[in-house]
């Protein structure tokens, strides 16, 4: 996950920069799952892909190009950046790697390995996608023969092993190794809720709240459609089912986690429609239709610019420098971490940020706290700002050290509802000298 996200961090000076580079990769995901619906629909002895294509294949393309463009549950998944994280675009990608392959091309065989590792890399339950390539093995046993087959699954092991060491670590935790994966895999369990339930709402989520009885009707007949034990039908059937098992086995399924196979799934839906073109053009232009207005917008558009800005403030101030936070009340509209990663992508240096005894204190103060600012003794008041979403105040201070911070904080007569949050920021920056006890107040 780390390793993917660097050629945004080198290539962004500002926050806004990284979320719209961010956005654009997540974007991706429409023309992937058309290119990979155009390479899919394609007849198997067709010899030029791309000069000699069919009617069929430019409608399996633009149906399920549009299908995911639209859908309100990968756009959710982009603009919240906790749920799934790029699996589905990964997995489009993975989808186009395999359609080349099944087309004869060797190397795409050797990328797909690779890409699925990475994909896995973002969320596990990609793993599942492992049973829609198992289903895709004797077609491509037979178009890339024994040797292409092993290379790619060499390589694949390869750019696997550090998951792998990392799993043999997980599972070192006492006397039962598959015992202690569990236990992992299983901390967002409530034990509570059936297996029935938490596959029944999962299910529910995706298909009848975000797709829509519509849409998720087209999208079962084409993949009935498109012969579903071979080619795209085989990987779609085949990644969906991988995910439930690995939800049977865990007892934990999102409906974000189903959005994972929303391009193999548009796919061989818009390969199956195709078969009578006309059909694949109706699905997509119903989805435009009943999916383009439903998109989920962020809870606070400001919050990015806001970041930059305060990070463009620090700028001015000698260092060093802890960011932290207290939050009273509200939303929590600042990050003591988002602003710090605005300062280093603005190219300020990562030692203007440290923690210690005598370390002044830039306090990101959310909510409304103590009325007074603190006494010039003390420290100072740098910006102040509402966010009108929300009706949140929030303040800079700067404070001569913590000392000095935690006594204003103390003269509120309400206790926060959080203080702290320099942890994240400080282990990413200086990982050799971060310590609970650094940060604690």
């Amino acid at each position: 996950l780390w390793i993917s996200a660097l050629p945004f961090v080198h290539l962004a000076h500002s926050l806004r920069e990284l979320f719209a580079a961010r956005f654009v990769a997540g974007a991706a995901i429409a023309p992937l799952t058309a290119i990979a619906a155009f390479i899919w629909a394609a007849p198997d002895h067709l010899v030029a892909l791309w000069t000699s294509a069919t009617r069929r294949q430019w409608a399996a393309a633009i149906a399920a190009g549009t299908v995911v463009a639209v859908d309100p549950g990968l756009t959710d998944t982009l603009i919240s950046g906790a749920r799934s994280y790029g699996a589905p675009e990964l997995v489009a990608l993975l989808t186009v790697l395999l359609g080349l392959a099944w087309h004869r091309d060797r190397l795409a065989l050797l990328l797909a390995g690779v890409v699925a590792v990475v994909a896995t890399g973002h969320h596990p339950f990609a793993a599942g996608l492992a049973l829609g390539g198992l289903l895709l093995l004797p077609g491509l046993g037979d178009r890339q023969g024994v040797v292409g087959i092993v290379t790619a699954t060499v390589l694949a092991v390869f750019a696997a092993s550090p998951r792998i060491f990392r799993l043999l670590l997980l599972a070192g935790c006492g006397d039962d190794p598959l015992a202690c994966l569990a236990d992992v895999a299983r901390s967002n369990v409530d034990p509570g809720i059936g297996l029935s339930v938490v596959f029944r709402d999962a299910f529910q989520d995706r298909f009848l709240v975000e797709l829509g009885l519509e849409v998720s009707a087209g999208l079962v007949a084409g993949i009935l459609w498109s012969r579903p034990w071979l080619g795209a039908g085989a990987l779609a059937i085949g990644g969906t089912t991988g995910i439930a098992a690995i939800a049977w086995v865990t007892g934990y399924l999102q409906g974000y986690h189903l959005r994972i196979v929303a391009a193999p799934l548009a796919v061989a839906a818009a390969v199956g429609l195709s078969r009578l073109w006309p059909l694949a053009l109706a699905w997509a232009g119903v989805a435009a239709w009943t999916l383009h207005d439903h998109a989920p917008v962020g809870p606070d558009p400001g919050a990015v610019d806001r970041h930059d800005m305060i990070a463009r403030r620090l700028a001015a101030l000698d260092g060093p420098l802890r960011v932290d936070r207290v939050w009273w009340n509200g939303d929590p509209v600042l990050d003591p971490s988002g602003v710090v990663l605005a300062a280093v992508l603005q190219g300020q240096d990562r030692d203007h940020f440290q923690v210690g005894p005598g370390v002044p204190v830039v306090l990101l103060s959310v909510g409304r706290g103590p009325a007074p600012p603190p006494p010039p003794a003390d420290g100072e008041r740098l910006m102040e700002g509402v966010v009108a979403a929300s009706d949140t105040p929030w303040s800079l201070l700067l404070f001569s050290d913590p000392q000095a911070a935690a006594r204003w904080i103390a003269r509120s007569p309400a206790p926060p509802l959080q203080l702290g949050g320099a942890w994240d920021w400080l282990v990413a920056l200086h990982p050799a000298e971060a310590s609970l006890e650094a940060v604690r107040w």
